[in-house]
């Protein structure tokens, strides 16, 4: 009778049905909203895509090993931030990730750490 059920539904609640699914699965089977803005995921997206390139690279870039971690790092945020306030989820990840903010010339992750963790809330407060 699975079928039948289905069948009974218009063609909009199939596709919001769907998008659920995909939003469900792209949050790693979590459904939390994230307490990142969209403006921070694309930040955070696009450092984990500047890390990867350098890993990828021919160019020995130095320190592949630390831009991994960093990479985890970041991820971890992403996954943090659902349950946690932005600035708890840094802080988790400064606990957890000790790597993720080293680097003497290049100090990317470590700046977007506390772009991030000094961000205005979504309670409209300061988090310090």
């Amino acid at each position: 009778m699975v079928g039948a059920s289905s069948s009974s539904k218009t063609s909009s609640e199939i596709t919001a049905y769907y998008r659920e699914g995909i939003s469900h699965c792209r949050n790693g089977g979590n459904n939390t909203q994230s307490n990142l803005t969209d403006d921070q995921l694309k930040d955070i997206d696009e450092l984990i895509g500047d890390l990867q390139k350098e890993i990828d690279s021919r160019i020995p870039y130095p320190n592949k090993d630390r831009k991994q971690d960093k990479i985890d790092a970041l991820k971890e945020l992403k996954v943090q931030a659902r349950g946690k306030s932005v600035a708890d989820a840094v802080d988790f990840i400064d606990q957890n990730y000790p790597n993720a903010r080293d680097g003497v010339i290049s100090t990317r992750t470590n700046k977007l750490l506390d772009e991030l963790k000094f961000s205005l809330g979504n309670e409209g407060r300061l988090e310090i």
